[in-house]
């Protein structure tokens, strides 16, 4: 009988012990559990940082483009206006010159 009052103890030692176990484990995973979360929704922000980043980023490198591309059709039309002006200074030193000797020739 004695046996069996000591097998009944020890059952109930062991009950105790494994509810505190699994209540220990239980707790140890709600922690984990919500000290990923924190982290991922931190994560969370810090990526959606770094992408209005890279946004502002491609928007600036679309606005230097832009302007490249006003300084090239600038240069373009100031190089045509330089062979227009040209032009029409060998023009000009033409009608001159023929001027020029018409009147030497008289």
């Amino acid at each position: 009988m004695t046996e069996s009052v000591k097998s009944a103890k020890a059952l109930g030692f062991l009950s105790v012990e494994l509810l505190l176990s699994v209540a220990a484990t239980i707790a140890l995973v709600s922690v984990s559990w919500g000290s990923l979360s924190t982290e991922q929704v931190a994560q969370s922000v810090e990526v959606k940082g770094l992408r209005d980043k890279q946004q502002q980023v491609i928007k600036a490198v679309e606005g230097i483009r832009v302007s490249l591309a006003t300084v090239e059709a600038n240069q373009k039309n100031q190089a045509d206006s330089a062979k227009q002006a040209q032009l029409e200074r060998r023009r000009i030193e033409d009608k001159l010159d023929t001027i020029t000797q018409r009147l030497l020739s008289n």
